[in-house]
């Protein structure tokens, strides 16, 4: 699989930026992560209250601060950035290596560009590794996040994203098809997740699928156009204040 895809630098804007490449769609655009692009402009014009993503975790801007959010399936970012705008602390996951090089590379051209406009940075930090372990490394540390999120996206064939053209989504389905989160099945990893978190865990799902959990199942789901957002309560009592 590897010596099928592989990343380099392209030219891109003033700058450059790591792309993904597929030797099997040798005539296909590169895929990059370009958190400056016209579409997310777009999307947090007006503020990113209203977003799908955002709502799901239920906090006012105010109870926001210093809130972590763990994205631990962060693939191109859209959803991780989209929480760091809100003003959560978020720590973006990724395990794919070609992924997250994609991932760290566009991250550090938003920054760059935010500086240059002289806005304030944004409490997002990426890592390479699993989900799991990441939220062991946190536990160990004495930190609980607030939140966790993951979005099993490739789990099945029959799930179609909409975030990509569809042969640059294929491509994306074809190299993370299969993948899980430390070698656990979503349902064992949201069961996980569920003890470590003193808020919720939000699981990203295409619009009319059954939930990842049954029971116990999700107390609520923000429902959109072609995703919905399930919503797990914490299995841990909050610290208190």
């Amino acid at each position: 699989m590897s010596e099928r895809f592989y990343v380099e630098s392209v030219p891109f804007a003033e700058t450059a930026a790591v792309a993904l490449f597929d030797r099997e769609r040798p005539k296909q655009n590169p895929i990059f992560v370009d958190f400056e692009s016209a579409q997310l402009k777009f999307r947090r014009r007006g503020g990113v209250d209203g977003e799908m993503v955002v709502k799901s975790f239920g906090l006012s801007p105010r109870e926001r601060a210093g809130r972590l959010i763990v994205d631990c399936s962060a693939g191109l970012g859209t959803d991780a950035y989209l929480l760091a705008l809100a003003g959560y602390r978020v720590l973006a996951v990724e395990r794919n290596p070609l992924v997250f090089a994609m991932l760290q590379d566009g991250w550090r051209r938003m920054s760059d560009a935010r500086t240059a406009r002289g806005e304030p940075g944004l409490e997002f930090r990426v890592v390479a590794g699993e989900g799991s372990d990441v939220l062991r490394e946190l536990l160990a540390a004495g930190e609980r996040p607030y939140g966790v999120y993951f979005d099993p996206m490739f789990e099945d064939e029959s799930k179609k994203g909409k975030s990509l053209p569809r042969k640059e989504m294929a491509t994306l389905r074809d190299l993370l098809f299969g993948t899980v989160i430390g070698g656990q099945s979503p349902a064992e990893f949201l069961r996980y997740a569920m003890g470590v978190v003193i808020g919720r865990v939000v699981v990203k799902r295409p619009t009319g699928a059954p939930p990842v959990l049954l029971e116990p199942g999700p107390v609520n789901r923000i429902e959109g156009k072609v995703a919905g957002y399930d919503i797990y309560p914490c299995r841990v009592a909050p610290p208190r204040q």
